[in-house]
């Protein structure tokens, strides 16, 4: 009978919540809270709705008393998380999205929650390599690419503010940064075109010399990454003239008036590419 009250009680609330009336569904967690003050469900949604209203630190009142009745609630850790960051306390939530991750690792969202977290807390190559196994699992998950992306830019920032002034450095940020979006630019062409598995894209795409230089360079490395990633800029120049079908219109934007079939006016001493029939096409853009 008391269970059924306080249910009755948090069932109004949840629908006065609803509707946006956030202190009318507290006054209303409250009264089930009177009959039953260990109910968890009416502590996470009295801390939901204090979260609704700006009032975070009460909020995370509620959900430690909801967590001491049920640590295992993973759902309850998470919402505590949420309120966590609106208070800026973003290495508390890292610690407890690493903690949940332990037990499901195969969580891709709170992967992406964790990812947002730690660029937030300036944690960025934390942030670079949480995204980097994001697209292990998805390498078109465009929010990973946008958070990775995001996290290289202010981690060269911040370098960039703790360096003296050297013309020299900033020539090679400016080069490496370059390649980075380089590399991302003509692995989503690929792929696009080419098709999404390494057979189709990795296998078609680039040319064997390379594949068997990734391949060897992967073998030598404990982390064993993706083979892409062993892949240099002047391994891109070649990848570009194996498949200028695919990249000739993007030049042709770049320079106004380019006709040439050739792409050395872009990528210094490339020469003339060669046709493959077989499998280079028009491109994809």
């Amino acid at each position: 009978m008391t269970q059924d009250k306080s249910n009755r009680w948090v069932e109004e609330g949840d629908h006065l919540y609803q509707v946006g009336n956030y202190q009318g569904a507290i006054d209303t967690y409250d009264k089930a809270l009177a009959v039953n003050p260990t109910f968890a469900k009416a502590l996470i949604s009295r801390g939901n709705a204090l979260s609704q209203l700006g009032r975070y630190q009460e909020a995370l009142e509620y959900f430690d008393k909801a967590l001491l009745i049920d640590t295992d609630d993973d759902v309850t850790w998470i919402v505590k998380t949420i309120t966590l960051n609106k208070l800026g306390r973003h290495n508390e939530s890292i610690e407890i999205y690493n903690k949940i991750l332990d037990k499901h690792p195969d969580w891709v969202l709170l992967r992406s929650f964790r990812s947002d977290c730690q660029l937030q807390s300036g944690r960025y190559q934390e942030a670079i390599e949480s995204c980097e196994e994001l697209l292990k699992l998805d390498s078109e998950d465009s929010w990973a690419w946008k958070t990775k992306n995001e996290a290289i830019r202010q981690l060269d920032d911040w370098l960039r503010a703790r360096r003296p002034p050297n013309a020299y450095v900033e020539l090679y940020e400016l080069v490496g940064s370059a390649e980075k979006r380089l590399h991302i630019f003509i692995r989503q062409r690929l792929q696009k075109c080419l098709g999404l598995g390494e057979a189709e894209w990795w296998a078609k795409g680039v040319t064997k010399d390379i594949c068997t230089k990734c391949v060897q360079r992967r073998e030598d490395d404990p982390r064993r990454d993706d083979q892409y990633n062993y892949t240099d800029l002047i391994d891109l120049k070649d990848i570009l003239k194996h498949n200028w079908t695919l990249f000739e219109s993007d030049f042709q934007l770049i320079k106004d008036g380019f006709t040439s079939k050739q792409p050395k006016e872009f990528l210094d001493g490339l020469g003339a590419p060669e046709r493959d029939t077989q499998h280079h096409h028009a491109s994809c853009a």
